[in-house]
Parts: structure tokens; C-alpha cells; sequence
């Protein structure tokens, strides 16, 4: 009899360690390119459960990358703005209350793209002024 409670709590457990490990990601924002050829895609992945973790990330897409590059990653910023300047300059705004874990300053195979970061006011993570949005 305790033998068996045993394996049935082991099952619990592992059902519950494999579910805290799987994320999800839910797209909150797409930013095309002047041109068309790029998109800035702002999105959170998240998981874990009651007890979980969740990521803001921002990445660029291009026609001819195999991976897209990862431009930001914060931790409470909620909120992004994604301008694009021109075809091969992204501006990117978020909230100053946020922390930023992962920033670089280009994109695409050759690096020819680039990505200005702008701290914007804000209030809990949510801008003061701004709203999120496709700048133009």
C-alpha cells in the first residue's frame, strides 16, 4: 500500500516539474519595415505556473536569416514602442522602471541593421506618456 502512494506522489511530481518547465509565447505587437522586408515582432514567453517567470523580448525578422535576431529582452516592461527610422534602423521604447537582461545594438546576418534603445518615463511599468505601439 505505501509502496504504491509512493509511485502515485513520484507521478504528481514529475507531471508537476514538466509542466513549471514549459513556456509560452504570445505575440503583443508586429512592427513592418518601411520596405516591407523586415519586422520587429514584440512578444512575452512566460511559464511556470502560480510560481512562474516571464520575459518581454523584442527580435528581428528578415527574409534571409535562418534565425531571428534577439534585440531585447526585459524583465516588467511591459510596454515597447518599435519605430522604424528606416529600413535598416529600429528604435525601440520601454519603460525606465524595467530591467533590460539582454540588449545589442544590431540585427541581420551581417549586422548591417541597427537598434537604438530609448528609456521612456514610466509608472509601474506602463509609460507615463507613451502608448505601445508601431511608431511612424
Amino acid at each position: 500500500m505505501i509502496s504504491k502512494l509512493l509511485v502515485i506522489l513520484c507521478c504528481i511530481g514529475l507531471g508537476a516539474c514538466r509542466g513549471a518547465s514549459e513556456s509560452e509565447t504570445e505575440v503583443l505587437l508586429e512592427c513592418r519595415s518601411p520596405n516591407g522586408k523586415a519586422v520587429a515582432i514584440f512578444y512575452r514567453e512566460f511559464g511556470g505556473g502560480a510560481a512562474g517567470w516571464q520575459y518581454e523580448i523584442v527580435t528581428v525578422h528578415q527574409p534571409d536569416d535562418h534565425i531571428p535576431s534577439k534585440v531585447l529582452k526585459l524583465k516588467s516592461g511591459y510596454e515597447v514602442t518599435l519605430r522604424w527610422i528606416d529600413s535598416k534602423r529600429l528604435e525601440i521604447g520601454y519603460p525606465d522602471s524595467a530591467r533590460v537582461d539582454h540588449w545589442q545594438n544590431w540585427f541581420g546576418r551581417m549586422g548591417d541593421g541597427k537598434v537604438e534603445l530609448l528609456r521612456l518615463a514610466s509608472k509601474h511599468g506602463m509609460f507615463v506618456d507613451e502608448k505601445s505601439g508601431c511608431k511612424k
